[in-house]
């Protein structure tokens, strides 16, 4: 069986950017990340060539998964500062 590469989070490290504060990740195991822009031609009556084409805003997806969730990854999904995770969590878990 082969074995995965590993690389180590000090040369390669996923950050995390929230409205308040700026994370990285050390620890993540899996990251994917899709994106497409949808376009659309547009004709016009009386012509037989594109008028001109029209693109939308693209869709963007990034996913990981991590098995070490701390306070600070918690408060920059959230948009909050470190300091109000407490009483976030607090309202979570009631």
């Amino acid at each position: 069986m082969a074995k995965r590469l590993a690389i180590p989070h000090r040369y390669v490290a996923l950050e995390i950017v929230g409205l308040q504060d700026n994370y990285k990740a050390a620890r993540i195991q899996r990251v994917t990340a899709t994106a497409d822009q949808a376009t659309t031609t547009i004709d016009e009556l009386g012509n037989s060539q594109h008028a001109g084409t029209s693109k939308d805003l693209a869709n963007v997806t990034v996913t990981f998964q991590s098995m070490d969730v701390s306070h600070k990854l918690i408060a920059t999904l959230a948009g909050i500062a470190s300091s109000g995770v407490a009483p976030l969590l607090e309202r979570l878990l009631m």
